[in-house]
């Protein structure tokens, strides 16, 4: 898997080729291959600052207007053997006017792509950059006692957990129905008011939003959610080159007697609970889980996802989509079994707020997601009036 960045910039081509070189050098991420081991298995191999040449994996384009088009954001080959990145300077009349990095996922998750174009950006403009952290700064093999003790902990927290849905047919393809919606002034006040009132975080505020929401479709309070950056915590983490995009599980012990500040209040420990268990070996975990001794014939599936990404400047958006701030569409997908995946996604992104959600069967069968969306909001606009409502006393059909 291969992630893209387009950095417009105007700048010389020899300006250029020399900030894509320093944020090599800047970042271990960037300067990353793998090689295998004695043990016949794949390493992550740093090399020192100066030995990548940077021109090898770097080429110019001449284009009239290459910040239109698909052109610009096609994701370029990135072998993981041969190294992290490749880079295209996109010109006009002999002058620099974008730069493309192509990076490979593999040692470079979404948050860290957008890190890189804001890096490279700052280098272009000649704007002072502290020292980013490293991937080694990050890195504990299997064998680290803080990876063996998380583990443990993932699988006595998930060994009990709700498996609300059996995983689909192998390579089956399903059709999941997508909202996107940027927020209005009025809505993002809510959110705020909600914070303030309850001295919670917005990402504890969405994950309550649809918490009650499910728990108002099926009747079950208690939940486990995901959430996938639990391993970026400061600024410093968020400006990090790296790939640290590990997924945790909140544990939501709801109940359908909770008032919405209790829920709130619950929501906001259970996912402080699960960011200080974030180094885990995910492999052995979901090896454990999935077995029918342990799974009980059914794959573990949180029952929803919401990734709360922060501000981010503008530059580092992914590519144009198509027009359409409040509609929704049906996207097909395909679904590999035994991998975690819930059947609501929830993602906030910043500039905006723009929220997207995404829901699949058989829930879209029940409440489509715009529709759902919008109960969420309503959901925490009560949250910010009134706090201590109960979850009985909201008036708000989810059917």
């Amino acid at each position: 898997m291969v992630l893209t960045a387009v950095v417009p910039v105007e700048s010389t081509v020899t300006a250029a080729m020399t900030a894509v070189g320093e944020l090599v050098r800047a970042h271990e991420g960037l300067r990353s291959r793998l090689v295998t081991a004695s043990d016949g298995a794949l390493r992550q191999e740093v090399l020192p600052p100066d030995a990548v040449e940077v021109r090898r994996h770097l080429e110019l384009i001449e284009c009239v207007d290459p910040l239109t088009g698909p052109e610009i954001w096609a994701t370029l080959p990135v072998s993981p053997l041969a190294g992290a990145f490749r880079t295209v300077l996109y010109t006009r009349d002999g002058q620099v006017v974008a730069i493309k990095l192509s990076l490979s996922h593999v040692f470079v998750d979404a948050l860290g792509k957008q890190a890189a174009a804001r890096h490279l950006r700052q280098l272009i403009e000649r704007r002072p950059v502290r020292a980013p952290r490293q991937a080694s700064q990050f890195a504990k093999g299997p064998d680290d006692p803080d990876v063996i003790r998380n583990t443990e902990y993932w699988k006595q927290a998930l060994a009990d957990a709700p498996r609300t849905y059996r995983a689909p047919e192998p390579d089956s393809a399903e059709a999941v129905w997508v909202t996107q919606h940027r927020l209005t002034p009025d809505e993002v006040r809510s959110v705020k008011a909600a914070c303030t009132r309850l001295g919670v975080s917005p990402h504890a505020v969405w994950v309550t939003a649809l918490s009650i929401a499910i728990g108002a479709l099926s009747g079950c309070h208690r939940h486990v959610c995901k959430t996938t950056y639990a391993n970026r915590r400061t600024t410093a983490d968020f400006n990090a080159v790296v790939q640290i995009a590990q997924p945790v599980f909140p544990h939501i012990a709801g109940s359908d007697r909770d008032t919405l500040s209790s829920r709130t209040r619950a929501v906001e420990n259970a996912l402080a609970e699960g960011r200080s268990h974030s180094l885990y070996d995910a492999n052995a975990l979901l090896d454990w889980l999935n077995p029918p001794a342990n799974a009980g014939g059914a794959s573990v599936q949180p029952v929803f996802e919401v990734n709360f990404v922060p501000a981010v400047d503008r530059h580092e958006a992914q590519a144009p989509q198509a027009p359409t701030p409040d509609g929704t569409w049906v996207e097909r997908t395909r679904i590999a079994p035994n991998s975690a995946k819930p059947r609501i996604v929830l993602l906030v992104r910043h500039p905006g707020p723009v929220v997207r959600l995404s829901v699949r069967r058989p829930l879209d069968e029940v409440r489509r997601p715009r529709r759902l969306l919008d109960g969420c909001l309503r959901t925490i606009e009560a949250i910010a009036q009134d706090p201590q409502a109960t979850l009985a006393g909201l008036e708000i059909s989810w059917q």
